[in-house]
Order: structure tokens, then C-alpha cells, then sequence
């Protein structure tokens, strides 16, 4: 790894750990694509915000919290066939899922 690379490593570590959204921004340029294998990829400086901003916060507690990630990846890697998976993507291209809700990996 290259000293710059290694610097921006180090930059975003720093700058993650701090827990400052905007702090982590200026390590990527404005145009940035980050790829993540569970999350998936967000672009630019806004993507990267709604990826590093899941916690919305009301009088010192937790007032929303957002999880992105690819399902079709996962359901792949869990084995679920392909096809079973196209069939669930069909079905349902967005999700919110809860406890009371039947699966369709039950069906």
C-alpha cells in the first residue's frame, strides 16, 4: 500500500471512530463510489451520508435507524436457488421487514 494510501486509511479510520459524519466526507472526493459487499454501493458525498447517518436521534435516544443492504446477495450466499430468489425480488423489489411479517424464504 502506497503512503497516500495508507494516509486515507488512516484519515478515514480516524475520522470513522470519531463519529463525525462530515469528518468522514473530506476523506472521499465528492464524486466518491463506495462498494460495500453487505450494504451495497453508494455514490457520492449524499449516498455516503445516508449510509453513515442510520441513527436519527430525539432527546439523547434513538429516534430512526436505517440498515441498507443488497437481500438478493444475501439470500444468494444463504443458498437460496436463484431462481427462488428472482421470484422474491419480483415480488417484492423493496422491503421493510418487521416480525410479524410471514417470510417469503417460509413459503
Amino acid at each position: 500500500m502506497s503512503a497516500d494510501a495508507l494516509s486515507v486509511a488512516h484519515r478515514f479510520t480516524r475520522a470513522f471512530n470519531s463519529r463525525d459524519v462530515d469528518r468522514v466526507l473530506k476523506v472521499f472526493t465528492p464524486d466518491a463510489v463506495y462498494h460495500d459487499l453487505f450494504y451495497g454501493r453508494f455514490d457520492g458525498h449524499a449516498g455516503l451520508r445516508r449510509l453513515l447517518e442510520v441513527f436519527e436521534t430525539r432527546a439523547g435516544r434513538c429516534h430512526t435507524y436505517r440498515e441498507y443492504f443488497d437481500r438478493t446477495a444475501v439470500l444468494l450466499a444463504v443458498g437460496i436457488a436463484p431462481a427462488a430468489v428472482a421470484r422474491i425480488a419480483a415480488q417484492r423489489p423493496s422491503v421493510q421487514l418487521s416480525l410479524l411479517e410471514q417470510s417469503p424464504l417460509s413459503r
